[in-house]
């Protein structure tokens, strides 16, 4: 048994997508490492987070695309949360938490964007290809659907990716006769 059926992973990925990908690490990224590196130890590493997979999975197309040359971008996150928030003893030496968590939106972030975009030629043939990672049970926002209609009305592809298999499909349509 391969040690893909013992990853989380492996509910984004079939083994073949994953034999593949240790294939690429091997032979094309690290062809002259010393030792053989593992796709566990390549990519995104907190398996504890809750967007796991999804952060795992963009970070593998991120890596495929811009070690091979086609310049992905990534857009930043919609902000982040500042913590505003303090423990004070009252006199009675009872501790209590006051002020608030406050959200501060990034600056330049169009919403609904989709998680990396990027120009080459893939099986839909040459162009810009927005990709948007949705793993389980995750759906499209309204947002999202909106930059859709966008992205298909200039002409660019709009590609929701639910597994590994799906972005080698798109990006290389032949990587199972490999």
């Amino acid at each position: 048994m391969s040690r893909h059926t013992t990853r989380k992973i492996s509910t984004i990925c079939s083994e073949k997508a994953f034999n593949w990908l240790q294939n690429w690490l091997d032979t094309i990224k690290f062809p002259t490492a010393k030792y053989k590196l593992q796709v566990k130890d390549c990519f995104y590493k907190k398996t504890n987070h809750r967007q796991y997979l999804s952060k795992w999975l963009e970070k593998v197309m991120y890596d495929i695309t811009d070690f091979e040359g086609y310049a992905p971008r990534k857009l930043p996150d919609t902000g982040k949360q500042l913590d505003n928030t303090e423990i004070v003893t009252n006199i009675l030496g009872q501790q209590k938490t006051i002020g608030s968590k406050i959200w501060i939106k990034k600056e330049y972030v169009r919403p609904g964007t989709a998680d990396i975009i990027c120009f080459f030629r893939g099986s839909k043939g040459l162009g810009i290809y927005n990709m948007e990672v949705k793993v389980g049970k995750d759906q499209m926002s309204t947002v999202q659907k909106i930059e859709q209609q966008r992205a298909e009305r200039a002409e660019e592809f709009y590609n929701i990716i639910k597994t590994l298999d799906d972005f080698l499909d798109l990006y290389k349509p032949n990587w199972k006769n490999e």
